[in-house]
């Protein structure tokens, strides 16, 4: 069970990965969608290979600004005491942003858009769009993708099958996220943006 502490605790963890990441961070994806005798099965597997070595030091300049203990949940926020960049920014969500229908273009940064359908772990929901809002921009810098099919017979029956492969590899670096998660927690969709490519 969750505590007030260990929440505190998660959250400047989660902090200082999200700052480490932030200053550059290779993804690698790899997407299967094979459909055999009609059943569609989609595979994914993601790779983030970032510099943690700092981490602990990071964890020093993070406070926590306020706890909130609910029925089910307990959230904490925190903040990185040494980012001069900007003032604290909780954007206001009390409707759905527009982003989720229409892609933003934002000059100089390259931006992608993850969804995922519900998770029993909400912390989980959000990590998994997240990657799957890095995948979309690391599609840009480019991917590659292969499509195959092939056929087996035994005695009784034949079996068919068909797919594709897509793989992608880019370094993303100034990577921030936005998030929404719809009310019934049904979805969870992440706004990732990051530097162009140069």
């Amino acid at each position: 069970m969750s505590t007030p502490e260990k929440e505190k605790e998660a959250v400047i963890e989660h902090i200082a990965n999200q700052i480490a990441m932030k200053q550059g961070f290779l993804i690698d994806t790899v997407r299967v969608s094979l459909n055999e005798n009609t059943v569609l099965q989609n595979l994914y597997d993601s790779n983030l290979d970032y510099d943690n070595t700092k981490i602990d030091e990071i964890k020093k300049d993070i406070t926590i600004i306020t706890t909130c203990v609910l029925p089910d949940l307990i959230a904490a926020i925190g903040r990185y005491t040494k980012d001069t960049s900007s003032p604290l920014y909780i954007p206001d969500h009390s409707a759905k942003p527009e982003w989720i229908n229409t892609m933003p273009k934002i000059d100089g940064y390259d931006v992608g858009v993850g969804m995922v359908g519900r998770y029993a772990d909400m912390s989980r929901g959000m990590v998994v769009a997240d990657i799957y809002a890095a995948h979309k921009i690391a599609q840009k810098h480019g991917s590659y993708l292969d499509y195959f099919s092939g056929s087996k017979n035994n005695d009784t029956s034949r079996t068919s099958s068909e797919g594709s492969v897509q793989l992608s590899k880019a370094e993303l670096t100034g990577f921030r996220i936005d998030r929404w998660v719809e009310p019934d927690r049904s979805a969870f969709y992440s706004l990732g943006i990051a530097f162009k490519e140069k």
